[in-house]
Order: structure tokens, then C-alpha cells, then sequence
């Protein structure tokens, strides 16, 4: 087996992978689950992080301002009860959906999508077709995580908008890398399909 069909495969079993773990979150009860298990470890950090913590002896010489920088910083566990996605998950999601080839310059894309696709022209008519389908069935699933991003931007859930206040970088990264894929592959292959 070629690198690149081990690549290939990888690709394809990771996208199989996030497809079957949305839809096993989206059964009734699940999520709900899930967040509990999550916030009883979480408590159980902060209880053995409080066990552990020893106050050091003051000494009037080292005295030094506390900074508040909780303006800045915010800890992602924040009690919520919703079940909307983090863009946390969301990222982890897109890093195993995003084509290998896509990690590079944006300027390398319609090269590598042209040798792919030549090479699949190659091998007929029947390899063209699965290419072309492969391709299709990653621009529905990055619009599958673009409807997910709207879920957790449009959220009524307080817990969530205070939390995407701390996470406007990565919802700006999420957004660049998911939009411009879909992008280049609906023309690319709207494109490969008429010649």
C-alpha cells in the first residue's frame, strides 16, 4: 500500500470517525452523560489541586502586586448545561477532517487537487467518479461543522456566550480554514464535473 493511500485511508477512517462520534453524541442522553462524567472529573481535579496547594511563609521583602489577569484568561470549565459543542471539539474535529494537502499554502491547492484528479482520470472513469464523490462528501461534512460553528456562535446559553468571548481566535481560525476549503473543493469539483 502507497503512502498516500495509507494518507487516504487515515483521512477517510478519521472523517468516518467524527461523522460517528456527532452521531452518537446526538442520541437522547448522551451528551448529557457525557457533560456529567465531565464536570464530576473536573471537580475532582479542583478538589485534589486544592488538597495539594501549601501556602508558602510570607516574607515582607518579597512582596510583589498580584495582577488580575482574568480579563484576559479564562478556564474552559465552566459549568454548563447545554449541550452545545465547544469550539474546543469542534477544533479536534476539523484538524481530523481537513485534507492532508490543505495544511500547506492555499496557492498549492489547485495543484495538488489537479494531480489528484489527473491521476484518478488516469485510472477511469470509475476512480474519477469516486474521486469527485470523495470530494463531495467532505464539502457536506465541512458544511456540517460550519452549522455546528453557528450552534455555538448563536447559543442562548450564558455559560457558552461567555465563554466564546474567550474563544474569538479560534472561532475566526475554525471559520478561515473550514470555509476556504469547502470553498476551493465546491469549485473545484463543479469545475472538474463539467470538462
Amino acid at each position: 500500500m502507497s503512502n498516500h493511500n495509507f494518507k487516504a485511508q487515515r483521512r477517510i477512517q478519521a472523517s468516518k470517525q467524527c461523522v460517528a462520534t456527532e452521531c452518537w453524541l446526538a442520541k437522547p442522553g448522551v451528551r448529557d452523560a457525557q457533560n456529567t462524567k465531565a464536570r464530576v472529573r473536573m471537580a475532582r481535579e479542583k478538589k485534589t489541586q486544592a488538597q495539594a496547594v501549601t501556602l508558602p511563609a510570607f516574607n515582607f521583602h518579597q512582596v510583589t502586586p498580584e495582577l488580575d489577569d482574568s480579563v484576559l484568561t479564562m478556564e474552559n470549565d465552566i459549568p454548563c448545561s447545554c449541550d452545545v459543542q465547544t469550539l474546543q471539539t469542534i477544533a479536534i474535529i476539523v484538524s481530523s477532517w481537513r485534507k492532508e494537502w490543505t495544511f500547506d499554502s492555499e496557492a498549492t491547492w489547485s495543484k495538488v487537487y489537479g494531480e489528484r484528479f489527473a491521476f484518478a482520470q488516469k485510472r477511469g472513469e470509475r476512480a474519477t467518479t469516486a474521486f469527485l464523490d470523495e470530494c463531495d462528501v467532505h464539502v457536506r461534512e465541512g458544511a456540517l461543522i460550519l452549522d455546528s460553528i453557528g450552534e455555538v456562535v448563536h447559543t442562548n446559553c450564558a455559560c457558552c456566550r461567555e465563554r466564546l468571548k474567550y474563544d474569538i481566535i479560534l472561532l475566526h481560525d475554525l471559520l478561515i480554514h473550514v470555509t476556504a476549503e469547502v470553498k476551493f473543493l465546491e469549485v473545484s469539483v463543479y469545475n472538474s464535473s463539467i470538462q
